[in-house]
């Protein structure tokens, strides 16, 4: 079942004020405190019942017995793809990325480190940006020829003109129509759009599967750029301050992977190949250091079409509705931006 067809209105409007309340106060939420505050129309024994059902469904926690609730990630991720009120960046916000865009120069490195300068001041969060990844090279022409009755050439032509060649093991003696018909087949395996079962149906002979099969494995190496992208991070001083943070114990394997480019690197490429903002939840990360936070994030392009990432690391407890809608802003700015420029 869908999260959120288990929760009926009443229950929706619990989670979503109890979601308001825990962001802006990181105390956990009481019955009485949602009625008084929200103005709810039942009375404080009907939400404290409410509340109980729901963290038994998993929506919220309560981190002490005698304590009022939080929101579970399961809750924060119902909030955010359903309960979020939809909200714009500041008119201040435009502003400072329009002066942005008057002022600065054409260097990648010094646009994405103020722009992230400008995230980061704006939520208040830690704001991390990648550069564009290098576009995947694609192959024009793949051409097989026998060297001897064990080996085979394989030359690879890639559309940027550039030509890389390997030596295969081959089956045996094989006609030149069959190393022909080879290279075509696996010209049309880089596409990625041909069923699997049909390229090795146009294989002239079974007994070439292998061949292709290893020919195919080098020609994705062959066509995968080489890693060259840099991660920028910004207002790490942010994170010190959230309260969740004031636990040493809690702080250092965050700021751990703040400071692990690699870690960083790989969750912005991952946003980068996403369409639009992307928010990844506590348990949701696939970096155990940073289970304990949130990561929005949304990708920018440059005018040649390749990629980056911009977005924001914070608490599981972060401002959402402020958050995505100013990393949408900023991808979007830096996308403006670098085709304006021609940069890329």
């Amino acid at each position: 079942m869908v999260a959120h067809l288990e929760l009926d209105p009443r229950k929706q409007t619990i989670l979503k004020y109890v979601v308001h309340d825990y962001i802006a106060t990181a105390e956990p939420v009481a019955s009485r405190t949602l009625v008084l505050r929200y103005q709810l129309q039942v009375k404080s024994a009907t939400v404290r019942h409410e509340l109980a059902e729901m963290s038994e469904m998993g929506y919220l926690r309560q981190p002490h017995t005698s304590a009022g609730r939080i929101p579970s990630d399961r809750g924060y991720r119902v909030y955010v793809d359903y309960l979020m009120p939809a909200e714009k960046p500041s008119p201040a916000l435009y502003e400072k990325v329009e002066r942005l865009h008057q002022r600065i120069g054409g260097e990648v490195e010094e646009i994405l480190i103020q722009t992230c300068r400008i995230l980061a001041g704006a939520t208040k969060y830690t704001a991390v940006a990648s550069t564009p990844q290098p576009e995947a090279a694609s192959v024009r022409q793949v051409v097989f020829t026998q060297l001897d009755k064990r080996h085979v050439l394989m030359v690879c032509v890639l559309n940027d003109s550039s030509v890389k060649h390997r030596i295969l093991d081959a089956p045996g003696p094989l006609k030149s129509s069959q190393l022909a018909a080879l290279g075509d087949v696996l010209v049309g395996a880089v596409s990625g759009e041909i069923p699997e079962q049909e390229l090795l149906a146009r294989l002239p002979s079974p007994d070439l599967e292998q061949l292709y099969r290893r020919a195919a494995s080098v020609l994705k190496e062959i066509l995968r750029p080489e890693p060259t992208e840099t991660v920028f991070v910004e207002g790490t001083s942010y994170m010190v301050r959230q309260p969740e943070f004031k636990d040493g114990e809690k702080l250092e394997p965050v700021l751990s992977a703040l400071e692990e480019r690699r870690c960083l690197l790989e969750m912005m490429r991952q946003a980068a190949n996403r369409q639009d903002v992307v928010v990844t939840i506590g348990e949701e990360s696939p970096e155990p250091r940073l289970k304990e936070c949130s990561f929005v994030a949304a990708p920018y392009r440059v005018s040649s079409g390749s990629i980056g990432a911009i977005g924001v690391i914070g608490p599981t407890r972060m401002e959402y509705r402020i958050a995505v809608p100013t990393v949408g802003l900023m991808a979007k700015s830096l996308s403006d931006m670098f085709c304006s420029m021609g940069i890329g």
